[in-house]
């Protein structure tokens, strides 16, 4: 009888394994699938409107296609020694790449409802917010990072709304700048914090370690700051130029917006 018992628990346990490994199978079929339609509809659109940057675009979609497949790979390892779900992270992967399309339709004046591009990230937004709003359990500092990941997304909301209203304001493109390389470089700090990739060692429960994410924070803020100020200022020197040579040449240039 004890043997029979203990043959069913293992006809289970391996059961339960093959269940979990299809469906993991099941995701990144899914997440592939999904990356692959978008970059052919982003190609096909370029050779629709403008062939001649068709393979720049090729080769920064393969560039962007292996990053997408390398962390869903790394999601689907720490994933199969932890109990954590992937079904988040690939919302997040799989949303950019849908963004980044609706950019390019707007940039290149297809015939889209006006500000298409800033309602989608405005409606991004929302629901990263009860997705994130979901997660505020658990240890001290996975809430600690969860908070301040709100604070991230509030923050971008803010930015895009505020754009709407003032399009050709020099400070709100630097703004919405900072606040989208904040989201995305604070994603990366919290999956180092409750993963543990590094082995750096952060303790859930440390008071420690909760103070230190808010500093941590807080620079990625400034970095981030600094870089988008940074770029904006090399972008105007450069466009000055090209404004003084047009002048002296006689020409005369249309004004720049963000959509192009």
């Amino acid at each position: 009888m004890l043997m029979q018992i203990k043959r069913k628990k293992k006809k289970r346990g391996t059961t339960t394994t093959i269940s979990r490994t299809r469906m993991k199978k099941e995701e990144i079929v899914v997440a592939a699938i999904v990356v692959i339609l978008v970059v052919v509809v982003i190609v096909a659109v370029l050779v629709v409107v403008e062939v001649i940057v068709v393979v720049v675009v090729v080769v920064v979609v393969v560039v962007v296609v292996v990053v997408v497949v390398v962390v869903v790979v790394v999601v689907v390892v720490v994933n199969s020694s932890s109990s954590r779900n992937t079904k988040p992270t690939f919302f997040h992967l799989l949303t950019e790449p849908f963004l980044s399309l609706l950019h390019l339709l707007v940039h290149y004046k297809l015939p889209v409802p006006r500000d298409l591009d800033y309602v989608a990230n405005a409606c991004f937004f929302l629901v990263e917010t009860f997705t994130i709003y979901w997660h505020l359990h658990g240890s001290a500092l996975e809430y600690r990072v969860h908070v301040l990941s709100l604070v991230a997304i509030v923050m971008g909301f803010v930015a895009v709304v505020a754009e709407v209203k003032a399009k050709h304001h020099m400070t709100m493109p630097i703004l919405r700048g900072t606040v989208f390389m904040l989201k995305g470089t604070w994603l990366v700090q919290v999956g180092i914090v409750l993963y543990n990739p590094l082995g750096l060692g952060w303790d859930q429960t440390e008071v420690t370690y909760v103070n230190l994410a808010g500093i941590h924070f807080l620079w990625h803020l400034l970095t981030n700051l600094a870089v988008a100020m940074t770029t904006s200022t090399i972008t105007a020197l450069a466009f000055r130029q090209v404004i003084d040579k047009g002048k002296n040449s006689g020409e005369t240039q249309r004004p720049l917006s963000f959509h192009g």
